[in-house]
């Protein structure tokens, strides 16, 4: 009776470590982030829900739409503008990480179970450049780190670091009695890559004998922008509408696929054809300025045709003197920013949620942005 009992209490419990694992197995292929491909984004256009393609007049132009160049009036020097970007989700995890005792496993084990399913996101960039009437040059160096902790049974940690170093030149030009624009971006890139899964051990033992060599690879890639913005005859409200071909054909890595156990990882910069409108009204005590866009219309970036996840709205007013307010719908969300410019330096802010589901509002990555911009 009681060897009955106890093949039977073994039986339970072998099927419910399937079952456990199975599971585990199920949402580590569900759980993916879907994140839009993309290069740069700027820390104003994110302020005013990453709509900028029929607007597009600073430096940002070469990364948003290279036919904006045309708007700028005056040259400008960036030499030192750092930003860095941190979701939410990251700085949760790294206050609960920091007091993780060398050693302990199990300590690790409950860190990441209790935050299997928070995407992990983290970025740094720096962009000197000249931008002026028409024209503009930089150096770019940018590292993205994403992060996702999957199964919680066995939790495993899926890192993602990309590191990005490159130049770009754009150029743009006027026509039909100023009120065409168009514009052109060339960038080289070189990309460093590495990808790679942490248990919790892994974790939890600084000392682990690993070599970050072994995983990383690295290529280079030259990529072009393309844009068009037409000012309609409107000059109390100046509305121009604008059409970007962001990476045409995609800015491509070669061999540098890393294929994972749930799905293929494209190592690409992907195409993607966006639209926009914008409109401007200047009152006595402020400029208002307004954008819509919808990128992505060709569905080359991501792995979905949902409409809601393709559109933004953004709105700036620029008060007089330093400060300038920002607010916009990115994907589905709130987004607002906030700008002071005390002439050779700037300090900036924003706030928004990437959708990284596989539709508008079914799931977030809430994201905090600052920068600081040195020049004149």
């Amino acid at each position: 009776m009681n060897n009955t009992i106890f093949k039977g209490s073994m039986k339970k419990k072998m099927f419910l470590t399937v079952l456990a694992a199975f599971a585990g197995l199920l949402l580590c292929g569900t759980a993916q982030a879907v994140e839009n491909s993309s290069f740069y984004r700027g820390i104003r256009p994110l302020g005013m829900g990453d709509a900028f393609t029929a607007l597009a007049n600073d430096e940002n132009a070469a990364f948003y739409n290279p036919a904006g160049l045309a708007s700028v009036s005056e040259g400008k020097i960036e030499i030192f503008n750092p930003l860095i970007e941190v979701g939410s989700n990251t700085m949760s995890f790294y206050n609960d990480a920091k007091n993780l005792n060398t050693g302990d496993t199990a300590s690790a084990v409950d860190l990441m179970k209790a935050n299997v399913g928070k995407h992990q996101h983290a970025r740094f960039s720096i962009f000197p450049n000249y931008t002026r009437h028409n024209f503009e040059i930089g150096i770019i160096g940018q590292g993205t780190v994403d992060g996702e902790i999957h199964s919680p049974a066995y939790p495993v940690m899926t890192m993602d670091v990309k590191v990005d170093a490159g130049a770009l030149a754009a150029i743009a030009g006027t026509f039909m009695e100023d009120r065409l624009q168009l514009g052109g971006t060339l960038k080289y890139v070189q990309r460093t890559r590495f990808y790679k899964d942490f248990t919790a051990a892994m974790v939890a033992n600084s000392n682990t004998s690993y070599s970050f060599d072994q995983d990383k690879k690295t290529a280079s890639a030259v990529g072009l922008d393309v844009g068009a913005i037409y000012k309609l005859k409107n000059e109390t409200w100046n509305p121009t509408l604008g059409v970007a071909i962001l990476n045409l054909g995609d800015m491509n890595f070669g061999d540098m696929t890393v294929t994972t156990l749930s799905s293929p990882l494209e190592n690409k910069i992907k195409q993607s054809i966006n639209l926009g409108a914008a409109a401007s009204y200047s009152l006595a005590w402020a400029s208002l300025t307004g954008a819509v866009d919808i990128k992505d219309i060709a569905n080359n970036t991501s792995t979905d045709s949902d409409k809601g996840k393709k559109l933004h709205v953004g709105l700036e007013a620029k008060l007089p003197k330093i400060l300038t307010l920002r607010a916009g719908w990115n994907q589905g969300y709130l987004s607002y920013g906030v700008g002071v410019d005390l002439w050779l330096l700037k300090l900036s802010y924003a706030y928004y949620k990437e959708e990284i589901g596989a539709y508008a509002g079914q799931r977030e990555d809430a994201r905090h942005v600052v920068q600081l911009s040195l020049g004149w």
